[in-house]
């Protein structure tokens, strides 16, 4: 294998590890198309227990990619907030103490503590602002506000209007991106590499100047778009990303939609760019993961947890029905799958073909029969 043929496979490597995303739990991320229905992302691989997550972007370009949709909020409660992720169990962290807390990316910190996660950087930017305003509010009354607020707070991340707003915002930015980086990454993997291997590099300075130009182009119109919608600040990161690994600049489409979607639950932004179908199997998981919780859900670590789950749960149960109906229609047993289904994980809806047992991927949850 000469040196051309080895730098060929490199771009190509560099390429496909730009296409896997790794995404922490805080996030739910949706595959996202410019002009298509959305659906759920492909899972390829969870580590520490599911902290860590590797999802496929999509390998085509000019496709699109996977946008960061919320997975819950913070919990945030009166009793102050739920600190468990930084390994202080049991004891929430007063509101008042909250006066210093900043955003770095997608983590809430306090002081050298890392105190709760989202899945957007600039969710994370409002939130710690939030957190800092309840912290200098005073003491009394601040309760009654803190549950006013939050609920206000939990409505706008299952708001369907802004998430549709949200969607036609990102079509706008990722749709003109889709040609230029399907040019890009013709030029950069064939056309290029064709002459290269044929005539050797000194023939091939023409279409390196072209490679250039194309470059320039794609980065002109991600960095244009993204400031345009007030997403400048991830920009000259990006953009220095792309310069330094070219083949990231063919994944454009991807990176300008990631943040698109700050502040919006998945189930809003389902409801908003999936199929009808799809965003009610989405709503019925949901509602399936709150009636069957696993151990490790259902145990509070403290009290501030315990309150703010309860509000959160009840937020996704009144859209739940304001959306779909009864919820019991979502729990339902799913349509058998063939005639040997006998069972079903009530959880994740998973079917079996034997008629008793536990679930293999919820572990605790009892199959149900479908009789």
């Amino acid at each position: 294998m000469n040196d051309y043929a080895i730098l060929y496979a490199v771009l190509v490597a560099i390429y496909l590890l730009d296409c896997v995303v790794w995404l922490p739990a805080s996030a739910h991320p949706l595959r996202a198309r410019p002009r298509r229905p959305w659906s759920a992302a492909f899972e390829l691989i969870s580590l520490q227990s599911g902290r860590w997550t590797a999802w496929l972007a999509g390998i085509v370009p000019g496709t699109g990619g996977l946008v960061k949709t919320e997975a819950e909020p913070l919990l945030l409660s009166p009793a102050g907030l739920c600190a468990c992720v930084s390994g202080a169990r049991g004891i929430p962290i007063p509101i008042e103490s909250l006066r210093e807390v900043s955003a770095e990316e997608n983590e809430i910190r306090l002081g050298a503590r890392t105190i709760g996660r989202l899945a957007t950087t600039s969710f994370a930017r409002t939130t710690a602002a939030w957190l800092r305003e309840l912290a200098v509010e005073p003491a009394v009354g601040r309760a009654r506000l803190i549950e006013t607020r939050l609920e206000a707070r939990l409505e706008a991340m299952l708001d369907v209007r802004a998430a549709r707003h949200a969607v036609r915002r990102y079509r706008w930015c990722v749709a003109p991106l889709g040609l230029p980086v399907r040019v890009l990454a013709l030029s950069m993997y064939a056309v290029v590499p064709f002459e290269l291997f044929r005539r050797g590099l000194p023939g091939i300075l023409v279409g390196l100047l072209v490679l250039l130009a194309l470059m320039v182009a794609v980065l002109w119109q991600f960095s244009g778009r993204l400031r345009r919608l007030g997403h400048g600040k991830q920009v000259p990161g990006d953009v220095a990303m792309m310069i330094l690994a070219p083949p990231l600049a063919i994944r454009a489409d991807d990176l300008a939609g990631r943040e698109l979607m700050a502040g919006l639950h998945m189930l809003a932004v389902t409801a908003a760019a999936c199929s009808e179908e799809e965003a009610k199997t989405r709503a019925s998981l949901a509602l399936r993961a709150i009636r069957y919780p696993l151990a490790r859900e259902g145990e509070s670590c403290c009290e501030a947890a315990r309150w703010a789950r309860e509000r959160w749960h009840q937020a996704i149960e009144r859209w739940v029905a304001g959306h779909f109906g009864s919820p019991e229609v979502l729990l339902a047993p799913p349509s058998r799958e063939s005639d040997r289904s006998r069972a079903y994980c009530p959880r994740c809806a998973q079917q079996f073909e034997r008629g008793e047992g536990r679930c293999p991927d919820c572990v605790e949850i009892d199959l149900m029969s479908f009789a």
